[in-house]
């Protein structure tokens, strides 16, 4: 490597790697590799490193399927590319509009979890096959890459921490560690790399089009900044560095404080001194409920205003408020504690109990979950319509009421009635009509008081009596 850029920008990654302690001797690295100058420049690096690190590498390219035959000339010229340096490429061919469209994402965020799940699925694979084996996901983001993020967050509204941009090193969901070697190297040194190596290198021309939020920021927003500041890109990853030093700080300060204010720690809840809380200074409170919410599950989506909400909770003269959080997950006040928790219900979650029907005797002996109706008391309400047509089974909805012998009762006030925390009520499993609901059933979980747990109540008016000649069995049964 005679080229002084070149000899440059692979001390830059090799120190960039010492520094954060990303690669261990002997690990595997799965390296995502698009065909891009940036990878192209990582895939290299890393091949130049292995031998004195006894690295094994294995590059995998997804195919997005956006762009036609240029997609698969990318996907070509991957595995063109590893067949010289003698390694096996694992292509991947998923249909990213398919999965925007299914999940009402953008391209680019389609696009950026199809990858990462790929990469998971990869580094799973290896770890499967070498059980012992150190796992890493080696990814090709850059100094320039991390000025644009922190701009975006900027635009999109963030708070200090968001500040960071792209952090060195992170752990994915499955604690896999993912790093980026090439963070302190810009996009114009390794454009230089690359000619003074002569790796050639794909263009994806959908880059040079202003038609993504990111890419109108590259094109036109820095361009703009930079008559204002020359140096605009170093200025914001100086700024993102100084932002990860003063997180790194306060997440030890934070720790700290949450073994002090922590009363219980559950796999789906945790109960925490609102005293203690408190007493916090209001940026460390907020690293102790992040930490907390990341351990029972909640790693992302977590906003000031969701940590404002819970200030108001500890603020609050109720001594049961409570307040929802981002995935179903909600903070509670229980007099002195807060409880955070996770529902079990997120949001394209069916109930897990199924109706079942069955004409029977009126004297029948029934279980639990279980209640006899009179059908013709039913029949006006069933309109002419089967009870597997007509009646369904969801959760509350407003407008929800349980004709009783006393009258017909809101939902919500019968909850009130039965001291069923606000938290539960949206995992109640109810059989109904329309809004006239036939049954309840509370459903059988750690996170709801014992005293709740597995009540069911039903219809009083359609009961049956000695008057019944026909009955209608339901029960409600949890599907295993």
């Amino acid at each position: 490597m005679k080229n002084k850029i070149a000899a440059a920008v692979y001390r830059t990654a090799a120190d960039t790697i010492e520094a954060y302690h990303m690669i261990e001797d002997g690990a595997h690295i799965v390296v995502g590799l698009s065909g891009g100058a940036d990878s192209v420049c990582l895939f290299d690096v890393l091949c130049r490193m292995a031998p004195e690190r006894g690295l094994f590498l294995h590059p995998v390219h997804v195919n997005h399927m956006l762009r036609g035959e240029d997609a698969d000339e990318d996907q070509a010229f991957c595995e063109a590319l590893c067949r010289e340096r003698g390694f096996e490429c694992r292509s991947v061919r998923q249909d990213c509009a398919a999965l925007a469209e299914r999940k009402n994402l953008t391209l680019e965020e389609a696009g950026r979890r199809l990858r990462y799940d790929i990469f998971g699925a990869v580094a799973g694979i290896v770890k499967m096959a070498l059980p012992e084996a150190d796992v890493r996901i080696a990814l090709a983001q850059h100094a320039d890459d991390r000025a644009e993020t922190v701009l975006l967050r900027i635009l999109r509204g963030t708070g200090p921490d968001g500040l960071i941009g792209i952090p060195y090193t992170r752990e994915d969901e499955q604690g896999r560690l993912v790093i980026r070697p090439l963070l302190d190297v810009t996009k114009e040194d390794i454009l230089a790399y690359c000619e003074a190596e002569g790796l050639s290198y794909r263009t994806d021309l959908t880059n040079l089009e202003p038609v993504y939020s990111r890419n109108r920021v590259r094109l036109r927003l820095i361009p703009e900044l930079e008559s204002y500041n020359p140096n605009i890109r170093g200025a914001l990853n100086r700024l993102a560095q100084a932002a990860a030093e003063d997180r790194a700080y306060l997440e030890k300060q934070a720790a700290g404080a949450a073994e002090q204010v922590t009363i219980e720690q559950g796999e789906e809840q945790i109960r925490l001194s609102c005293e203690g809380l408190k007493a916090l200074d209001p940026a460390v409170r907020r690293r102790v409920l992040g930490k907390c919410l990341a351990s029972l599950g909640l790693t992302e989506g977590m906003t000031f205003a969701h940590f404002r909400a819970i200030g108001d909770l500890l603020e609050s003269d109720d001594p049961a408020a409570s307040c929802d959080l981002p995935a179903w997950f909600f903070a509670a006040r229980r007099y002195g504690e807060l409880i955070l928790g996770k529902r079990g219900l997120w949001e394209d979650e069916e109930p897990h109990t199924v109706l079942r029907f069955r004409p029977c005797s009126p004297s029948e002996e029934i279980g639990p979950f279980t209640a006899l109706f009179d059908l013709d008391k039913l029949g006006p309400l069933l309109a002419g319509r089967t009870p597997e047509e007509a009646i369904t089974l969801r959760y509350r909805q407003p407008g929800d009421v349980l004709p009783l012998k006393s009258g017909r009762k809101r939902l919500q006030d019968l909850f009130v009635d039965m001291k069923i925390p606000r938290e539960v009520r949206k995992q109640v499993e109810v059989a109904a009509v329309d809004h006239t609901v036939l049954m309840i059933r509370i459903p059988y979980r750690d996170d709801i008081p014992e005293e709740l747990r597995a009540k069911c109540r039903f219809a009083e008016t359609f009961s049956c009596s000695r008057r019944t000649k026909k009955a209608l069995m339901i029960e409600m049964t949890v599907e295993l």
